[in-house]
C-alpha cells in the first residue's frame, strides 16, 4: 500500500521548485528567444527558426538527464562510500526519485565480514529497535525473480539506521554473519 507521509512539505516543496524552474527557465529561454526571432526577422529566414528557439530548453533537458545517471558502482559511491570495499560482489542497485521528487536508493550487495565495519562506520548508524516484520513489506517480493534476494527468509536480521539533519534515512539490514546487506536511503 502506498503511504504519502509529507503531503504538506511535498506539495510546498514542488511549488518551489517549479517557481524556481520557471524563474531560470524565464531568464534564459526568454530572451534566447527574442535574439533568435530578432535575427530571423531580420535576415528574412524561415528555416531552422524552432530549432534554434527549442536549443536552450532541449539542453536543459539533456543536462538534468546526464545529470541523474549513474552506473551501479557510482550509485553505491554516491550514497554510501568511496572508495568500494575490495571483497563487493553481487552488487545491485535500484533508485527511484530524483528531480521534483524526493530520490530513494536501495542497494543490495554482498561483503566480506571483516569489511562489514567499513559500510557501518560510514556514517553513524544505530541498532535499530525497529521490527524486521514491520519493514519487510516494503521490500517487493517480486525482485526475487530479478536475482535479489527475499528478505522475507532472512532470520534474525540486523537492523541499523540512522537519520540525518531530518532530511535523509538511511537504513542497513544485514543478515547475521554480516555477509548479505541491504541500503536503502530514503531523502524526505
Amino acid at each position: 500500500m502506498f503511504h504519502w507521509i509529507f503531503q504538506t512539505r511535498e506539495v510546498n516543496e514542488l511549488f518551489f521548485y517549479l517557481l524556481m524552474f520557471s524563474i531560470g527557465w524565464c531568464i534564459c529561454v526568454v530572451p534566447w528567444s527574442f535574439i533568435v526571432f530578432m535575427v530571423f526577422r531580420w535576415r528574412r529566414i524561415n528555416q531552422r527558426r524552432t530549432a534554434w528557439l527549442l536549443a536552450p530548453s532541449i539542453l536543459m533537458l539533456l543536462t538534468i538527464l546526464a545529470k541523474d545517471t549513474y552506473s551501479v558502482r557510482g550509485m553505491f559511491e554516491k550514497v554510501i562510500m568511496e572508495p568500494i570495499p575490495e571483497s563487493v560482489s553481487d552488487l545491485k542497485a535500484f533508485g527511484v526519485g530524483g528531480g521534483f521528487g524526493n530520490p530513494q536508493y536501495l542497494l543490495y550487495f554482498r561483503i566480506d565480514p571483516n569489511e562489514f565495519n567499513t559500510v557501518l562506520n560510514s556514517r553513524p548508524f544505530k541498532i535499530s529497535s525497529t521490527s524486521f516484520d514491520d519493514i519487510a513489506p516494503f521490500y517487493p517480493s517480486n525482485w526475487i525473480s530479478y536475482g535479489w534476494p527475499n528478505l522475507k527468509q532472512w532470520v534474525d536480521a540486523e537492523i541499523y539506521e540512522v537519520t540525518i539533519w531530518n532530511r535523509s534515512r538511511y537504513r542497513i539490514i544485514t543478515s547475521k554473519d554480516h555477509q548479505q546487506v541491504f541500503f536503502d536511503v530514503i531523502h524526505i
